[in-house]
């Protein structure tokens, strides 16, 4: 049997360094494609994940995606990204597991959206 909290970790790693799902469903599909793997007695890794997208994509049940959490846009510098402050438009294209993860772990991205809601504007 697996350890809930050993899943996290690894779709967590893999979320790090591989890429971030654009939707709750999505997140869910792959989560239950690795929970399928574990049932056959592997051990959770963040390679699961990457299997499952993989095999997800490649049978049209999902599309294609990109963007690690660890990795910088390639289109906008690090520097801009990290001075542009949150927008209600920005804050609204998140994800909500996604939302929930920065505000725990990121102080900046937790004072702009107490500032929207504070504002009103979320």
């Amino acid at each position: 049997m697996f350890d809930q909290q050993e899943v996290l970790n690894a779709m967590q790693d893999w979320m790090n360094t591989k890429r971030v799902p654009p939707n709750d469903a999505t997140t869910q599909l792959i989560l239950e494609k690795v929970l399928s793997y574990l049932s056959e007695g592997d051990v959770v890794a963040p390679a699961h994940f990457e299997r499952s997208y993989t095999m997800l994509v490649r049978a049209g049940q999902i599309e294609a995606f990109a963007g690690a959490l660890g990795v910088e846009s390639a289109t906008t510098p690090a520097v801009a990204q990290a001075d542009a402050p949150l927008t209600p438009e920005a804050y609204h294209r998140l994800p909500a597991s996604e939302v929930i993860r920065r505000y725990r772990a990121d102080a900046k991205f937790k004072a702009g959206v107490d500032s929207l809601v504070s504002r009103g504007l979320i």
